[in-house]
């Protein structure tokens, strides 16, 4: 309606660019960006000054991943107005998107340095620091964040985040269930907490948060595989299977999940069930060590021995070195 409304006056009055202004503003709430990116043009070639339209522009063009049209944009906002501290954050967005983390700091640097109390730079910059595999940078903003916001729940979550990587799995528990505390819904965080807990070997506790995770993001493949890899590891193969499944519906071309497939099969014995879900996760990623060792062991007990020295092989090759054990005790072979 409100489109409607904005046509019409555009038609009653062709030279108004703050008609048009409005008019994109309305398509790109209906994410139709093109049409958006439109009629900001419109308004442009009207007032070749209006900074909110250039600015506007610029948030379509990074929503349509049309990076470099962003930064001119927001290039000419920041010339004529220097001080906007949201276009530094923003511009700092695309760069990192673009993986131009310096340049990204650079620019959170500025929008922080315009406004000192501003908890999304000092996020943003925390995930650029992130990126640049700079962790205690990377903490030390996001410490910041959640003083100046102690209900930032996403300063808890990066937080949580990097103390994983870091091996610190207490710290990150502990920021992960603060982020759940601030926001029932974010499944991230439950996702985080199964990996934790998986790695811990507390298998229960991980389906629980995987649990979680998948009731509030039922499209979560990395969920699904993972709870899969937990109930495998407690013995429950038919859990694993459909978990599995579930992950192959959502991502065709998961090949780890083919593999582990695979791995059930064969501790079944059902070894030609086996190796073809193991053909189809090497199809899918040759440099899998251990699915070429798989359907070697799958191989060997068909007594298809050329096939299963082919396999240890290519499996000892890349790195596995059950493989070249076994060359040598099954087929007396040094590799």
């Amino acid at each position: 309606n409100a489109i409607n409304d904005y046509n019409i006056a555009i038609k009653l009055n062709p030279n108004d660019p703050e008609v048009y202004y409005n008019c994109g503003i309305a398509y790109y709430d209906l994410r139709k960006y093109e049409k958006a990116i439109y009629n900001y043009n419109m308004a442009i070639k009207l007032n070749p000054y209006y900074s909110d339209a250039y600015y506007n522009r610029a948030l379509a063009y990074y929503d349509s991943g049309k990076y470099d049209e962003a930064i001119n944009d927001l290039n000419m906002v920041i010339e004529l107005d220097p001080n906007s501290t949201d276009v530094y954050n923003i511009r700092g967005l695309v760069y990192s998107d673009l993986g131009e983390y310096d340049n990204a700091i650079i620019d959170f640097n500025k929008a922080i340095e315009l406004k000192s109390n501003y908890t999304i730079g000092d996020n943003n910059r925390g995930l650029a620091y992130k990126h640049k595999e700079e962790y205690d940078n990377a903490i030390k903003d996001f410490n910041k964040a959640i003083e100046l916001d102690p209900n930032f729940s996403n300063g808890y979550y990066n937080r949580g985040v990097i103390y994983y990587i870091m091996g610190k799995y207490e710290k990150a528990i502990n920021d992960f269930k603060k982020a759940i505390q601030i926001n029932s819904y974010d499944s991230d965080s439950y996702y985080f907490l199964g990996i934790i807990y998986y790695n811990i070997g507390e298998y229960n506790t991980a389906i629980n948060n995987f649990n979680m995770a998948i009731k509030l993001n039922p499209n979560d493949e990395e969920a699904y595989y993972n709870r899969g890899n937990a109930y495998y590891d407690l013995g429950k193969y038919d859990n694993a299977i459909n978990d599995f499944n579930m992950a192959i519906k959502l991502n065709p071309n998961y090949a780890n999940a083919y593999y582990k497939r695979g791995i059930i099969f064969g501790s079944k014995g059902e070894y030609d069930k086996a190796i073809i879900e193991l053909n189809k996760a090497i199809e899918l990623d040759p440099n899998i060590a251990e699915a070429y060792y798989s359907r070697g062991i799958a191989y060997y007990i068909k007594e298809e021995y050329d096939k299963a020295k082919t396999d240890f092989k290519k499996a000892a090759d890349l790195g596995n070195k059950k493989a070249k054990e076994n060359l040598k005790k099954l087929f007396n072979i040094d590799y």
